[in-house]
């Protein structure tokens, strides 16, 4: 006997499980369970149920029809895309609609039942191997597909609920992801993923702290993901086919809702959130809805953005269009990650409220880059600035300081001013007494302190030594050059920095040499 079956059997025995004579099966290379048939190969349907199947007759009323749909569902797993071969039976089952069976709805049954006669066998879960799970999200359904070595394990689909029907696209993919999850979460949890989805924008969403994303519902959804280790990669339509035609694969029952989508997500933020009373903020819902570009970007949300932008299409929507990755769409209110894009007819109202204390333009920017956005927001807050009166006014380089007057000495030489001048590459010490206004002009060779009290020493034995000094900064603030005046006992007030016009006696002096 095999090792296998006798380990079976005393595993029985010591846990005291009896089996039914009548119903256990040795050595089967096949084995018969709930109208399913299991093998090395995988699992796939009983011959005797696709043969009842293969027998049902037309029905003759709604009601035979929904049997006939119970019948074949239970074998929709092996058949991707029966849910979409099957929508107009539920067309049938309407309330509003009379029940009318043609040829068309004669060969889709028999087209229903060749394909469930070659269905295909699911493939056995090999926890060693790599976990792809495809992900599919259409207007009305989500499908999922679990793939091994390209070889499907499980299919899953779902219809939408008619809250969920309204939901964005971007809304409906991740959705999809988060039913994937869930339905094969004894398979996933704990095992690293791999995700294909054809809806490019997650690559950038899902890399995003949550509290970066401000649409609720799709923080909602991506903390439900957390639990799970994933990589997701980015597959064109065309080339998610299990995925793609899962999600048109709507079930005909009614699916009920996850309460916790209702649910508001709380974040903590460093930067500030724009805080507005509720009529501004219809205001700005009906503003942004009648922008034309915003609504165009909405509708772009909502139903999934193109591929590609016409090269004939200019200004703000090809400019959105480079950043729709970073777009989303809460309460008609467009976002660029935390930001608020304004539409056009408030865009002046917002400048005036960000200029209202006249700030500088580099201020108003740093305020702005954190709450609001629209293309182009630095250069008209900087020519708003511009433009305001106000501020070119008192802008500090603008703004003329009272001169405070020099006092008149009362004799020659008490008080006399300095400057340096240079002409055609020589250089000169220029000396006026505020007193008669008389002008010396020394050449010296260099521009150093030495240099200079080595020429106002001489100076100074010829007028005798001044009470006060007025020069600039350079060279006469030097250590140097206030030794010298602490050592020959006169004071030095150095010019303001920049501001020539009190030291204008030497100023007029350097004009005259």
């Amino acid at each position: 006997m095999d090792k296998t079956v006798i380990k079976v059997l005393e595993r029985a025995k010591k846990y005291n499980i009896k089996f039914n004579a009548n119903k256990i099966q040795f050595y089967q290379s096949e084995v018969k369970y709930l109208g399913l048939l299991f093998s090395k190969d995988g699992m796939k349907p009983d011959d005797n149920r696709i043969t009842a199947i293969k027998e049902l007759k037309i029905p003759s009323n709604k009601k035979e029809l929904q049997q006939i749909l119970g019948v074949i569902n239970y074998l929709r797993q092996f058949i991707p895309n029966l849910s979409e071969l099957s929508s107009p039976f539920r067309e049938l089952l309407r309330n509003n609609v009379l029940w009318q069976w043609t040829n068309k709805h004669t060969d889709i049954l028999e087209k229903i039942k060749t394909l469930i006669a070659e269905a295909s066998v699911l493939n056995n879960f090999d926890m060693n191997k790599q976990i792809t799970v495809q992900c599919d999200s259409s207007q009305n359904a989500l499908g999922c597909c679990l793939l091994q070595d390209n070889k499907p394990v499980a299919f899953a689909s779902r219809s939408l609920t008619s809250t969920e029907i309204n939901y964005a696209q971007i809304e409906k993919e991740l959705l999809s992801i988060t039913y994937a999850l869930s339905k094969f979460h004894n398979y996933v949890y704990g095992n690293k993923i791999i995700i294909n989805n054809d809806h490019l924008p997650f690559v950038a969403l899902l890399k995003k702290p949550i509290d970066k994303i401000k649409n609720n519902r799709l923080r909602r959804l991506k903390i439900k993901t957390l639990p799970y280790t994933f990589v997701l990669e980015y597959v064109p339509g065309p080339k998610l086919y299990i995925a793609d035609l899962l999600s048109r694969n709507i079930v005909h029952k009614t699916s009920v809702g996850d309460s916790e989508m209702t649910d508001v997500v709380h974040t903590v933020q460093i930067a500030p959130e724009l805080l507005i009373s509720a009529k501004k903020f219809k205001l700005y819902q009906m503003e942004t809805l009648n922008d034309e570009v915003l609504s165009l970007v909405i509708k772009y949300y909502k139903n999934g953005w193109p591929n590609s932008i016409n090269k004939n299409i200019t200004g703000e929507i090809k400019h959105f269009f480079k950043l729709r990755y970073d777009i989303t769409v809460q309460d008609n209110l467009v976002y660029l990650d935390n930001k608020i894009v304004i539409p056009k007819k408030l865009r002046k109202i917002i400048l005036t409220l960000l200029h209202e204390t006249h700030l500088s333009a580099h201020k108003q920017k740093f305020l702005a880059k954190s709450i609001f956005y629209w293309p182009g927001i630095n250069s008209d807050i900087f020519n708003f600035a511009e433009d305001c009166s106000v501020c070119q006014k008192f802008k500090r380089n603008q703004i003329k300081q009272t001169l405070i007057n020099h006092e008149i000495p009362k004799a020659p030489f008490i008080k006399i001013g300095l400057d340096i001048a240079e002409y055609k590459s020589s250089n000169y010490l220029i000396v006026v007494d505020y007193y008669s206004r008389w002008l010396e002009i020394i050449e010296i060779r260099h521009k150093d302190t030495s240099t200079i009290i080595s020429k106002l020493k001489p100076l100074f034995s010829k007028f005798g030594i001044p009470m006060e000094i007025i020069a600039d900064n350079m060279p006469f603030g030097s250590r140097e050059f206030l030794k010298f005046a602490n050592d020959w006992e006169f004071e030095v007030n150095t010019a303001s920095p920049h501001y020539l016009q009190s030291n204008g006696l030497a100023e007029k002096g350097v004009g005259i040499a």
